[in-house]
């Protein structure tokens, strides 16, 4: 970060971080998760919202890594708080489908989304 200038270090950052975003929900995606595993991915996602909030300026990616912890939840909670979950987090939500993709990876058997509104 020292050899670039500070605007083109947090261009440069900020693009790491968009592209980290979409590799981290891409292997997210190719596994089923018990509760053990989906509180160790939590653990994972808050680090890695940790060093967003430490080195990206673009407050719009930070706000994706942040809302990816929060939606992560879904794979947290018991099946008897899932709906309401799912509500709270629809609710302005534009990443539904992501929401959508998360519910379907808990190793339960569970409504989509669509479904649960």
């Amino acid at each position: 970060k020292r050899a670039l200038e500070a605007t083109n270090a947090d261009a440069l950052l900020d693009e790491i971080a968009e592209r980290f975003y979409a590799l981290i929900f891409m292997h997210v995606c190719r596994f089923k998760y018990s509760t053990t595993g989906a509180v160790q991915l939590k653990l994972d996602l808050s680090a890695y919202v940790q060093w967003t909030c430490a080195h990206v300026k673009d407050v719009s990616i930070l706000g994706r890594f942040k809302a990816l912890a929060g939606r992560a939840n879904v794979l947290v909670v018991g099946d008897e708080s899932l709906d309401s979950l799912v509500r709270d987090l629809t609710d302005g939500s534009e990443y539904i489908h992501e929401l959508d993709m998360l519910v379907k990876l808990r190793l339960t058997a569970l409504p989509s989304i669509s479904k649960a509104k």
